[in-house]
């Protein structure tokens, strides 16, 4: 009698799911760059990001890990923590905050070192402050992963894409915070980099209806 009920709600009840399928996760590390210090946080490049990949039909849920002031260890070191079964991209951001190159040259080798021995898909994004494009492009072959270029690229200096304040007093400087423009465009960039990446590894779920 149990197994006949069993059966009943097998047939009557096709629409529902023994399992939902997971959203593909990305996970956007860095410092204060990622985190979007200065802009409310669904203005930050990783919301962004994920709201273009979601609006193209890609069921993605991307985690802002970003945290201001991080020095390439710290980062290092969440990296290793933060990364579970779920993770299927990383988007690594080198740090403007380290005391030296050296320092962020290290760091950033030992995480893609890191990303490659676990198999997971990695973006790296350069600092001007810890090495130059050739040698960040160098770095990213030597690992496997996808160079994306250094976070300034292609966003037009002024304070329409960086944070005034921030552009008034540092204009001459190389590193700087951006606005929702700025990270507008940094998030544009990068996009269709994660959907080469979703669809030549076969990652997650299916894509949605596009919204």
């Amino acid at each position: 009698m149990k197994a006949a009920f069993l059966l009943l709600l097998i047939v009557f009840i096709p629409h529902v799911p023994l399992c939902a399928a997971e959203p593909i996760e990305i996970l956007a590390i860095g410092d204060s760059q990622t985190n979007g210090r200065g802009v409310a946080q669904s203005s930050a490049y990783p919301a962004q990001l994920e709201k273009l990949l979601r609006s193209d039909g890609y069921d993605v849920v991307v985690i802002n890990s970003g945290i201001d002031g991080n020095r390439s260890y710290q980062i290092y070191s969440r990296l290793v923590r933060e990364v579970n079964e779920r993770t299927r991209i990383v988007i690594f951001q080198e740090s403007g905050n380290d005391n030296n190159p050296s320092e962020g040259v290290e760091y950033s080798e030992k995480s893609l070192a890191w990303l490659q021995d676990h198999r997971i898909p990695c973006i790296l994004i350069s600092t001007k402050r810890v090495q130059s494009n050739k040698d960040a492009r160098l770095m990213a072959e030597k690992y496997g992963a996808v160079y994306y270029g250094p976070l300034k690229k292609d966003i037009p200096a002024d304070s329409q894409y960086v944070q005034p304040g921030e552009y008034l007093m540092k204009k001459n400087k190389i590193d700087y915070h951006l606005t929702a423009l700025g990270y507008g465009i940094l998030a544009k960039n990068i996009e269709p980099l994660v959907k080469k990446i979703i669809d030549e590894n076969h990652l997650g779920s299916p894509r949605m209806p596009a919204q």
